[in-house]
């Protein structure tokens, strides 16, 4: 879906076929495959015992939120509803309108701008991303 859909910015990545790229070297592809069931064997089992919104309401950092409108991966409205619980000394939702779930891939000069903005604290001429 997000690789087909015209409201999406430079729609072209894949990871599977970027990580055949003579770039990376045959380690680099095992332990990238390894990566992803590490990950879906140890971490995302956890992550279903946490709930955001209750177990950590306060955070003494500052916190953003960078949100692709297009994102079917990591559902945005679960993150709306964290952001208005919760307690930091700074936090936002920074919405990238024409990207899914890569916004420093479909919004790439956008996606500069807010990182420079808001962990750096300059402002940035706006740019079309």
């Amino acid at each position: 879906y997000m690789a087909s859909n015209p409201g999406i910015r430079n729609p072209g990545y894949n990871t599977l076929r970027d990580i055949g790229s003579s770039e990376y070297g045959l380690m680099d592809k095992i332990n990238f495959i390894r990566g992803i069931i590490n990950t879906f064997g140890h971490v995302y089992q956890q992550l279903y015992d946490i709930d955001m919104r209750t177990d950590y309401t306060k955070l003494n950092v500052p916190i953003y939120f960078f949100l692709g409108r297009y994102d079917i991966n990591a559902p945005t409205v679960l993150v709306e509803e964290y952001e208005q619980v919760l307690n930091a000394p700074d936090k936002g939702i920074v919405w990238f309108e024409y990207s899914g779930h890569n916004p420093w891939i479909n919004e790439r000069d956008k996606f500069v701008e807010e990182a420079v903005s808001c962990f750096l604290g300059i402002k940035t001429p706006k740019q079309d991303g």
